[in-house]
């Protein structure tokens, strides 16, 4: 009886705990994802965008400095970073790329995109998320875990050979890859405080756990 007792307990207990929520596919996110934006018809038809909001530096000379951010499609950028009261403009128009900041005499230093600068607009994501419509800027979309990758396993080798084997889409993928491990390499480390930093947002993100910094 005693023994009954037990495992009728035991089930009891049991049945207390809700049913886990079954995981989603990678296609039911991408859905979710289209729909909380609106839906993917009426989200192609938004032309512009703007955002505003501030960048966290805790420890630094401004810990908040508020931006603002103008998106025109298909990739028109217009950045402006308030410092202490001084801005800081980045402006690209599709074509060419300007940046403007601070001079020493009063008169702001304005200077010209550099190739990697420009590239790097040129290839931008304006207003659309890498969800949206992922196929076509071949974007690989996958479900993965938390966990920080172990970047000390494995290597890349010269990925210029492989432009004449691989197919665009898997060149792309290769790519982005090598940059984002690269860029991980690189900020592993808090520049505010030097705490080791954590990765976040699938891995386009590191913050600091000490001072809440962001990169």
């Amino acid at each position: 009886m005693a023994a009954l007792a037990a495992c009728g307990a035991a089930g009891a207990v049991a049945a207390d705990f809700p049913p886990a929520a079954p995981e989603l596919t990678v296609e039911q996110i991408l859905e979710k994802n289209a729909v909380a934006r609106g839906g993917l018809e009426a989200w192609r038809k938004i032309q512009t965008m703007v955002w505003v909001g501030h960048m966290e530096s805790p420890g630094g000379p401004a810990p908040q400095a508020p931006f603002v951010l103008q998106q025109k499609r298909p990739n028109k950028t217009r950045f402006e970073l308030n410092t202490m009261g001084e801005k800081s403009l980045r402006v690209f128009d599709g074509k060419h790329g300007w940046k403007a900041h601070p001079g020493a005499n009063g008169r702001p230093d304005v200077r010209p995109f550099t190739a990697q600068e420009l590239r790097f607009a040129q290839e931008a994501i304006v207003i659309d998320s890498p969800l949206i419509d992922h196929d076509a800027k071949r974007i690989a979309v996958e479900l993965g875990g938390e966990d920080e990758p172990q970047l000390a396993e494995g290597r890349f080798q010269e990925m210029r050979a492989s432009a004449f084997v691989l197919p665009g889409r898997d060149i792309a993928i290769a790519g982005q890859a090598k940059a984002l491990l690269d860029w991980h390499r690189r900020h592993g480390f808090c520049p505010n405080c030097g705490h080791a930093t954590q990765l976040m947002d699938g891995g386009y993100r590191r913050q600091c756990p000490q001072c809440a910094g962001r990169q």
